[in-house]
């Protein structure tokens, strides 16, 4: 029992070592419903045309709304945005290796963010 928790929390960290999470793919055919779809679960930030910025965790997405839980800075709120006024939706990055190290910063730095900027139609 008492190597069970170390074991568990080492998984656990190494699951989420940003040097291990999945790149980022952007399809020609995307659009900003496809790209937020594909965040579902996750956290991301919202960038709408007024330049206001929500970040939480994508709850569910229609064709004309997406559903963010967790509100950054308001935990206990959730927020509606309509998918026609997001400008780009910012997403956590992967670090790059650069001489056998992960990013420039070592391996515990912050991965940089990755802006999907939706072009308007």
């Amino acid at each position: 029992m008492r190597t069970a928790i170390p074991t568990l929390l080492l998984a656990a960290l190494l699951a989420a070592h940003p040097a291990l999470a999945q790149e980022l793919k952007v399809a020609s055919t995307a659009t900003v419903e496809s790209l937020v779809t594909g965040q579902k679960g996750k956290r991301v930030t919202v960038r709408t045309r007024s330049g206001q910025e929500l970040t939480g965790v994508v709850r569910e997405v229609t064709p004309r709304f997406v559903h963010l839980g967790a509100l950054a800075g308001r935990e206990f709120f959730d927020a509606v945005v309509a998918l026609d006024s997001v400008e780009a939706v910012i997403v956590p990055g992967v670090l790059r290796r650069q001489g056998g190290q992960v990013g420039q910063h070592g391996v515990h730095a912050q991965p940089p963010p990755v802006a999907l900027v939706a072009q308007p139609a």
